[in-house]
């Protein structure tokens, strides 16, 4: 509901609380709605996540993967056991999924879910 064309510079993943947590982080920034100015403290918080999670998600490579031959969404759905439907729909790889996915489609896993393989080299639970 924006009255100016919006672009998408990155993003990460939270929860609610984070997200009223960066509300009144930034408050000073605050324009109206859920809109505000990129000056000072946000605009360098801003430049910090550009492009993260952009070219970095998984799903884009599915989805190429997927595309380049007719027949790939049935015969992956198959393989892990869900419907072809499912697999559209995914807005990032379940990771009970991934090893199975990564198997089938021979893309990497960090790939397909760099987030689990970062989780795991910063020796944090994936």
């Amino acid at each position: 509901m924006s009255p100016f064309n919006v672009e998408l510079i990155g993003f990460f993943e939270g929860t609610e609380g984070d997200e009223r947590d960066l509300h009144e982080r930034f408050a000073d920034f605050h324009h109206r709605g859920e809109w505000f100015k990129k000056e000072g403290d946000l605009a360098r918080w801003c430049d910090g996540i550009a492009g993260r999670g952009l070219n970095n998600s998984a799903i884009v490579h599915l989805r190429k993967y997927l595309k380049a031959k007719r027949g790939r969404l049935t015969s992956l759905a198959n393989g892990i056991g869900v419907r072809p439907g499912t697999i559209s729909q995914w807005d990032r790889i379940p990771a009970d999924r991934v090893f199975a996915v990564s198997r089938l489609t021979g893309i990497p896993i960090e790939e397909l879910r760099p987030d689990l393989v970062n989780a795991c080299d910063d020796g944090r639970a994936a």
